[in-house]
């Protein structure tokens, strides 16, 4: 919140002398290397030579900017609310929208989860690679830690996985209060509670498990496609073993 921007500094200035307040100088406004001092000190003095109402212009042009992005921000909330869904952005919605629209929906979603704003560049990867590829490809576009992945019609915004989950097992004999998977998934002894049974492992996905479900055996690949469940989670998914080692039990 900066309430005096608009006042000029020289009007600043001869008020703290008035008021014989005194004031710390920033030495970076005297270095010209900078930007914002070069702009200061070496080219709007000689543009004020010939358009002595620089200032005045410059704060509506600013002003008009402000009003524009607010109307933006205000379409781009209604284009999320259209598009969004429980897993992420559906992919439908959004390709009944225009190119800049979709941008505007992404800027939205990915500043929502404290993430900075995607470079031009950036953003015409995700309309081009997550909006336009095939229906069975399975695109990725990184950006600051997280991933933005296509599955089916629907994408989502994780976290990057820094390595895979490999295939271990853990015993309730080997349990003590807490025990890290990795991934941000723990596994902990509780009382009265969770799963009553002495001889329980806990694994990863090493490939073709099969559960056994309303007396049927049946391939765990299968039942993560029949529920959705995206490829780039099925190895993060802990498989809870009991009785019979090789078959998931949950």
């Amino acid at each position: 919140y900066r309430p005096l921007l608009s006042v000029p500094k020289s009007d600043l200035r001869q008020y703290c002398v008035d008021q014989k307040l005194s004031w710390i100088e920033d030495d970076s406004n005297l270095d010209t290397s900078q930007d914002r001092s070069f702009l200061r000190h070496r080219l709007i003095p000689v543009i004020r030579e010939r358009w002595a109402s620089i200032e005045s212009t410059l704060k509506q042009a600013v002003q008009r900017d402000v009003d524009a992005r607010g109307l933006l921000d205000e379409v781009a909330r209604e284009d999320f609310a259209l598009a969004s869904c429980k897993q992420g952005l559906s992919v439908s919605r959004l390709c009944e929208m225009s190119g800049s629209r979709q941008q505007l929906v992404f800027v939205h979603w990915l500043r929502s989860r404290g993430l900075p704003f995607p470079s031009g560049k950036m953003l015409a990867s995700m309309s081009s690679d997550l909006l336009m590829a095939a229906q069975d490809a399975s695109p990725v576009v990184s950006w600051h830690g997280y991933q933005l992945r296509r599955f089916r019609d629907v994408i989502c915004l994780s976290k990057q996985q820094d390595s895979a989950l490999q295939p271990r097992a853990i015993t309730t004999q080997q349990l003590s209060e807490h025990v890290s998977l990795g991934q941000g998934l723990s596994v902990r002894r509780v009382q009265g509670g969770g799963i009553r049974e002495s001889a329980v492992a806990i694994r990863f996905r090493a490939g073709d498990e099969s559960m056994r479900l309303r007396a049927v055996n049946r391939k765990l690949k299968k039942i993560f496609q029949e529920n959705a469940v995206p490829p780039w989670l099925r190895n993060s998914l802990p498989l809870i073993y009991v009785g019979e080692i090789g078959r998931a039990h949950v």
